[in-house]
Protein backbone atom coordinates (compact mmCIF):
# COMPACT_ATOMS: atom_id res chain seq x y z
CA UNK A 1 0.00 0.00 0.00
CA UNK A 2 1.16 3.50 -0.81
CA UNK A 3 2.23 5.49 1.75
CA UNK A 4 1.49 9.48 2.01
CA UNK A 5 2.95 12.36 3.48
CA UNK A 6 2.01 13.12 6.84
CA UNK A 7 -0.56 16.03 7.30
CA UNK A 8 -0.31 19.01 6.89
CA UNK A 9 0.63 19.54 3.40
CA UNK A 10 -0.02 21.37 0.15
CA UNK A 11 -1.45 19.65 -3.70
CA UNK A 12 -0.82 20.55 -6.63
CA UNK A 13 -3.40 18.88 -9.10
CA UNK A 14 -2.51 18.96 -13.20
CA UNK A 15 -5.40 17.44 -15.55
CA UNK A 16 -4.43 16.35 -18.73
CA UNK A 17 -5.96 15.30 -22.24
CA UNK A 18 -3.95 13.87 -24.57
CA UNK A 19 -4.04 13.84 -28.23
CA UNK A 20 -4.10 10.86 -30.44
CA UNK A 21 -0.62 9.30 -30.28
CA UNK A 22 2.17 9.76 -27.92
CA UNK A 23 3.99 12.76 -29.58
CA UNK A 24 6.51 12.84 -26.91
CA UNK A 25 4.30 12.83 -23.97
CA UNK A 26 5.46 10.18 -22.12
CA UNK A 27 9.15 11.55 -22.57
CA UNK A 28 8.45 14.83 -21.43
CA UNK A 29 5.69 13.56 -18.52
CA UNK A 30 9.23 11.41 -17.07
CA UNK A 31 11.04 14.60 -17.91
CA UNK A 32 9.04 16.72 -15.50
CA UNK A 33 8.44 14.10 -12.92
CA UNK A 34 12.31 13.65 -12.50
CA UNK A 35 12.91 17.64 -11.90
CA UNK A 36 9.78 17.79 -9.64
CA UNK A 37 11.52 15.03 -7.34
CA UNK A 38 14.79 17.26 -6.94
CA UNK A 39 12.97 20.59 -5.94
CA UNK A 40 13.12 20.97 -2.10
CA UNK A 41 9.82 20.59 -0.59
CA UNK A 42 8.57 17.59 -2.64
CA UNK A 43 6.68 14.88 -0.96
CA UNK A 44 5.72 12.49 -3.99
CA UNK A 45 3.31 12.23 -6.71
CA UNK A 46 0.23 9.83 -7.82
CA UNK A 47 -1.42 9.80 -11.76
CA UNK A 48 -4.28 8.55 -13.26
CA UNK A 49 -5.12 7.92 -16.32
CA UNK A 50 -8.96 7.41 -17.82
CA UNK A 51 -8.42 5.53 -20.93
CA UNK A 52 -6.05 7.13 -23.35
CA UNK A 53 -7.28 10.63 -23.29
CA UNK A 54 -7.59 12.35 -19.56
CA UNK A 55 -4.69 12.22 -16.86
CA UNK A 56 -4.71 13.56 -13.43
CA UNK A 57 -1.29 13.88 -11.34
CA UNK A 58 -1.16 15.25 -7.56
CA UNK A 59 2.22 16.08 -6.47
CA UNK A 60 2.74 16.64 -2.79
CA UNK A 61 4.66 19.73 -1.42
CA UNK A 62 5.69 20.64 2.15
CA UNK A 63 4.17 24.39 1.70
CA UNK A 64 3.38 27.07 -1.04
CA UNK A 65 7.04 28.67 -0.87
CA UNK A 66 8.09 25.27 -2.37
CA UNK A 67 5.73 25.11 -5.23
CA UNK A 68 6.17 28.76 -6.07
CA UNK A 69 9.99 27.74 -6.62
CA UNK A 70 9.04 24.71 -8.04
CA UNK A 71 6.73 25.78 -11.02
CA UNK A 72 8.73 27.90 -13.00
CA UNK A 73 11.28 24.98 -13.43
CA UNK A 74 8.46 21.75 -13.54
CA UNK A 75 6.47 24.21 -16.22
CA UNK A 76 6.66 23.22 -19.91
CA UNK A 77 6.41 26.17 -22.52
CA UNK A 78 3.54 25.12 -23.91
CA UNK A 79 1.36 24.32 -20.70
CA UNK A 80 0.16 26.43 -18.29
CA UNK A 81 1.35 26.57 -14.65
CA UNK A 82 -0.71 24.18 -12.46
CA UNK A 83 -2.77 26.23 -10.07
CA UNK A 84 -2.35 25.44 -6.32
CA UNK A 85 -5.88 26.94 -5.41
CA UNK A 86 -9.00 24.86 -4.43
CA UNK A 87 -11.17 24.46 -8.02
CA UNK A 88 -13.42 28.06 -7.88
CA UNK A 89 -12.38 28.69 -3.74
CA UNK A 90 -9.78 30.78 -4.31
CA UNK A 91 -8.28 28.87 -1.45
CA UNK A 92 -5.27 27.28 -1.23
CA UNK A 93 -5.58 23.61 -0.47
CA UNK A 94 -3.70 22.75 2.91
CA UNK A 95 -5.41 19.53 4.11
CA UNK A 96 -3.52 16.53 3.83
CA UNK A 97 -6.40 14.37 4.84
CA UNK A 98 -10.09 14.53 4.38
Amino acid sequence: MRSYPEPLYYVVVFASRRTEGDNGYSEEADHLGELAAQQPGYLGHDAARSGPELGITVSYWKDEESIAVATPVCSTVDEPSPSIHGAGSGAPLNRGSP
